[in-house]
């Protein structure tokens, strides 16, 4: 009797460990299949951003990331972790190459690899740390990928927002508010962007209006006996840019970067050298209608850092006020 019982633990037990490899087998991925689903769920994650814009995408992205990660070991998930963060940088932000090669005039190759070393210093140890953490998590009891996306999709919207405790916080302890579209502080300066993110009629004209206005502004807030001096340079540009949205800590900044903004920041420092307030190239001259009458032409005006002079038109600061 005891024997019979005995036999049918036993029975019981090794149908129970047949029904678990069984399932541990139909978890498993195989190394192809899950480097094909890590680029998949990589790719969607850069088409959740410009220019295609497809924000669902980014509820859903990493489905199939996990399970990929599904019945691996800790090492293999590690390179997938990797994997993902380095195609989904080159699919979130394509242009940064481009931005990086035209900025510091380097070579298409090194702008690659600086690009790939900004992402293996940001992206990818958050991705291979929570890669680690599943391929661990799974060793020790069923994880259902669908939960843990939808964990990690709300933990990120979180911190996104601003709202977690990584949010950084003033000196009042309120959450920082997203930067306004079109507009970034940098030190003690302002970067006005125009025509973006939605297009503006004469956008160059609108342009020069606003750096004529901050001039007359500027000036009136230094004029009388006790006022403090001060003063305000205005550098205008006008051309191709990488216009969008870059991830910080706890908010979105939508920020302007590539040759153009270069050389506004360029003419605006130029300003002290040419005895003006405001400095314009000539793209924004010649598209600037009427807002440029009374700027003075400066040909052939040496740039730091490009090797052809450019042609300037400034705002004296003799014509302040006028």
């Amino acid at each position: 009797m005891r024997a019979d019982r005995a036999d049918q633990r036993a029975a019981r037990f090794a149908r129970g460990h047949a029904r678990d490899v069984g399932d541990s087998a139909a978890r498993t991925v195989t190394p192809a299949r899950a480097t094909a689903l890590t680029l998949l769920a990589a790719v969607s994650d850069g088409a959740a951003f410009p220019p295609l814009a497809a924000p669902p995408l980014a509820g859903i992205v990493l489905v199939p990331f996990l399970v990929a990660l599904g019945g691996t070991s800790p090492g293999r998930a590690a390179a997938l972790g990797l994997l993902f963060a380095l195609a989904a940088g080159a699919a979130v932000v394509w242009w940064a190459p481009r931005m990086l090669e035209e900025f510091f005039h380097v070579r298409a190759a090194v702008a690659w690899l600086g690009a790939a070393a900004i992402v293996l210093g940001t992206a990818a140890p958050y991705f291979v740390a929570f890669a680690l953490w599943l391929a661990w998590a799974a060793r020790l009891g069923p994880v259902t990928p669908l939960v843990v996306g939808a964990a990690w999709t709300a933990a990120d919207a979180t911190r996104c927002c601003g709202r977690s405790a990584r949010c950084a916080r003033r000196s009042d302890g309120t959450c920082r508010r997203p930067s306004p579209p079109g507009s970034e502080f940098l030190g003690d300066g302002l970067m006005a962007v125009f025509a973006a993110p939605e297009p503006l009629a004469r956008h160059a004209r609108a342009a020069v209006q606003a750096g004529r206005e901050i001039v007359r502004v500027v000036a009136r807030l230094a004029d009388g006996p006790d006022a403090t001096p001060i003063a305000v340079g205005v550098g205008i540009a006008t051309g191709p840019a990488f216009v969008g949205n870059v991830r910080a800590v706890d908010r979105l900044i939508y920020t302007a970067v590539g040759d153009t903004v270069n050389l506004a920041s360029r003419l605006q420092s130029l300003t002290r050298d040419l005895a003006a307030a405001m400095a314009i190239d000539a793209s924004t001259y010649d598209a600037g209608g009427d807002a440029t009458v009374g700027l003075e032409p400066r040909p052939g005006t040496p740039i730091r850092g490009r090797d052809a002079p450019v042609d300037v038109s400034v705002l004296p600061l003799s014509a302040i006020g006028r």
